[in-house]
């Protein structure tokens, strides 16, 4: 496949997938209702079997945007291409008003698309488009004095570009992009004594730059094994932002407020990670994410959002990348991580996290195809408020091109 039919196709699929990303989401949960809605997951197709690693993740022939220093390990004559999609069911239970209520959904969306090549030596440049924040939601609740629905869809998405630079054992490399998204929030009240409908309804419309610096540095042991530490760092983002309030009973309005003077920021992050590998042959890791979401303010106010904390750990192991068997050739994955909710609910109800995976890297010829299967454990810090459990299926195709061959004539 030539150049130009590589980015064209890259345009392509980047166009599908915005309009899929603004009609979609990845999330039915009730929690994405507070904050930004849930957080997504932008590992590789790798580490995101293994856990959701990937800062200290190094890989000739994987797409890392997690950790921007890791694109510089791409081959010189290697062009590689990712596209992802997921599907869920979730189960959802609760005890509201002496009641056990249960729901179950369905969903799916596509997860991401990027691209990464050299651009000389020790240079490398990675493209994509990856989901920020989820929100969705749709749910009911009654008590005496009528019924309450609640709505909720949107998210931020990023489009990025990023840069790599090896040299000797040491990687730098730095992620520029566009975070951009509408989050929309209604509620409906019908009320047992009125015919008067209650409608409330909440728009945030977001848009800036996003930077993200990286670091990796590879240390050579015996036996052709290698340490690499990782770190990735997101400073405070205060994002160019509007948001909108109305309210109605019946067809009367009650307010109508624009909020395009408070301020809607985005967490400072900073990850860190370390991976053994020996060869092609295992890799074993972990990471640690912190997030300073109680600094960030959503809609002026700071006393909204909760620290967040992640921890993950995860391992790949392949029995022989050059055997004829394909069984031997295939990269089996599994990881598991814990994190705290960056959101605390109008009851005070906050939750904590914790998920598994499992997954295979199945080669076609350079290429690779990875499916992971992951279950997700939400546990409310309140007792009889929402518990979530998620079962998710992601596949990932790897487009490995040779594009930057010199044919010489003899």
């Amino acid at each position: 496949m030539s150049k130009i039919k590589c980015i064209l196709l890259f345009v392509a699929v980047a166009g599908l997938q915005l309009s899929a990303l603004s009609q979609g989401s990845s999330t039915n949960s009730p929690y994405s209702r507070y904050g930004y809605g849930m957080l997504a997951d932008q590992s590789s197709s790798a580490g995101h079997a293994m856990g959701g690693l990937g800062y200290g993740l190094r890989n000739s022939s994987q797409i890392n945007p997690m950790n921007p220093a890791s694109y510089s390990a791409v081959d010189s004559l290697t062009f590689l291409f990712d596209m992802g999609v997921d599907f869920q069911i979730s189960w959802m239970k609760e005890s509201y008003g002496g009641k056990l209520n249960k729901q179950k959904d369905y969903n799916g969306n596509i997860k991401n698309i990027n691209m990464l090549f050299p651009v000389g030596k020790g240079f490398a440049v990675s493209a994509g488009i990856m989901p920020d924040t989820y929100v969705g939601y749709n749910y009911t609740q009654q008590d005496t004095y009528g019924y309450t629905s609640y709505y909720g869809s949107g998210g931020f998405h990023e489009v990025y570009g990023g840069l790599a630079y090896k040299y000797d054992n040491f990687s730098i490399g730095a992620n520029i992009g566009y975070l951009f998204g509408d989050i929309e929030h209604y509620v409906y009240t019908t009320p047992v004594s009125s015919s008067g409908i209650y409608q409330d309804s909440i728009r945030i419309r977001a848009h800036d730059l996003i930077y993200t610096l990286g670091l990796q540095q590879t240390i050579p042991l015996n036996n052709h094994k290698q340490l690499i530490l990782g770190a990735a760092y997101t400073p405070k983002l205060k994002m160019t932002a509007r948001g909108t309030e109305s309210q109605y009973i019946g067809s009367t309005v009650i307010k109508d407020t624009i909020s395009s003077g408070n301020e809607f920021d985005m967490a400072q992050k900073l990850g860190v990670g370390l991976s053994l590998m020996s060869g092609d042959q295992w890799t074993i890791g972990a990471d640690v994410l912190w997030e300073n979401w109680a600094d960030a303010k959503l809609n002026g106010v700071t006393d909204t959002l909760n620290n967040r904390l992640r921890y993950a750990a995860g391992f790949e192991y392949t029995p022989n990348s050059r055997s004829r068997n394909f069984f031997s050739r295939v990269k089996y994955r599994a990881g598991g991580y814990y994190s705290n909710s960056y959101i605390t609910t109008d009851a005070g109800s906050k939750y904590d996290e914790y998920g598994m995976s499992l997954g295979l890297g199945l080669p076609v010829n350079k290429s690779v195809i990875h499916v992971s299967f992951d279950y997700v454990h939400v546990k409310p810090t309140i007792a009889n408020m929402l518990t979530e459990n998620y079962f998710k299926i992601t596949l990932n195709y790897t487009f490995n091109e040779t594009w930057f061959r010199k044919w010489k004539l003899y």
